[in-house]
């Protein structure tokens, strides 16, 4: 399945876009540890952070509404994308929505202070391009933020099933994703939360250091 396919499932499979649906998750949603991990690793309201495979960026408008002022949101799908400038507009939200694809993003080197992609990087057949990508675009001592479900969680593993994913939307576990992220990201933490229900991937770009 290419990135676009991929692109419009995930479109096709998440609240229909329609903006009755997307105020619901706005209002349900509940991710104060996320929120406090994102404090954390940003550092400041003024960090630049991208919300990257964000769809149809509720997450960005959660994030806005934190008090964050220089926000980015990217999706390989343009429905995602209108969905997203509507929520924006509709919340009075200043923030700048990307078509993109994560194996290819649309933003220069060190560009962001943060990249978040939540529950999406197992979508993808191969994430070694996705993460390379992520770390180009991040300013030295910036940060990945990933969180994902853990193929090791029953309940994780029965909410996949339900969704009848693709044949390469495939679930990993902790062990599995250190041994791609650490090539990547030499400095770098992996770790389980909600009772193993997800995982938790940080990665942080080196900072460079200046030759005498």
């Amino acid at each position: 399945m290419n990135q676009n396919k991929i692109a419009e499932k995930l479109y096709q499979n998440s609240v229909n876009v329609r903006q009755d649906n997307l105020e619901r998750l706005l209002v349900a949603y509940k991710g104060d540890y996320y929120f406090n991990l994102v404090d954390r690793l940003a550092g400041n309201k003024d960090a630049v952070i991208v919300d990257g495979m964000g769809g149809t960026g509720f997450f960005t408008v959660l994030l806005a509404k934190r008090g964050y002022k220089n926000l980015l949101v990217f999706d390989l799908s343009e429905n995602n994308i209108k969905a997203a400038r509507a929520l924006f507009k509709r919340h009075k939200i200043k923030a700048r929505a990307l078509v993109s694809d994560i194996e290819k993003i649309r933003l220069k080197d060190n560009f962001t202070d943060l990249v978040v992609v939540m529950t999406s990087l197992h979508h993808l057949p191969s994430r070694t391009k996705a993460l390379r990508e992520c770390k180009r675009i991040l300013k030295p001592g910036g940060y990945l933020l990933a969180i994902e479900p853990n193929k090791l969680n029953p309940l994780a593993l029965w909410r996949h099933w339900r969704s009848k994913p693709s044949v390469n939307e495939k679930l990993f576990s902790s062990g599995e994703i250190r041994s791609e992220i650490a090539p990547i990201f030499p400095e770098y933490r992996v770790f389980t939360h909600k009772f193993g229900y997800k995982i938790i991937i940080i990665g942080r770009k080196p900072v460079r250091r200046k030759i005498r």
